[in-house]
């Protein structure tokens, strides 16, 4: 019996690390929708200055910030889609686990029947 109370707790456990990375993982997909409507305003944004300013010293300093921007940003992008393939990997690892977890608390209660 104390077999499975000790599953039934992991079971628990578990369940709250799939939250944990549920959470996790909706809050970067907001985040990856946020920086996507960011990059559709920033690159209005960048249109109006370089119309604004067709010619001239300021032209190069808009071309210089937009391509400063557009490198951070991809930074940010690439950050953003490393932490979902790691969130994804934790996933499978953690329903491996849960699967491995119920195969045992199975096994016990055939036993202890």
């Amino acid at each position: 019996m104390e077999e499975l109370e000790l599953i039934n707790m992991q079971l628990l456990n578990l369940a709250e690390e799939q939250d944990s990375i549920a959470t996790e993982y909706r809050r970067n997909t907001n985040a990856r929708a946020a920086l996507d409507e960011h990059l559709v305003q920033r690159n209005r944004l960048f249109k109006e200055l370089s119309e604004t300013f067709p010619q001239g010293e300021m032209r190069i300093v808009v071309g210089e910030i937009n391509h400063e921007t557009r490198r951070y940003q991809q930074q940010l992008q690439d950050e953003l889609l490393e932490s979902e393939h790691q969130l994804k990997r934790e996933k499978c690892t953690l329903e491996a686990r849960e699967t491995e977890l119920y195969d045992r608390r199975r096994k016990a209660a055939e036993e202890t029947k």
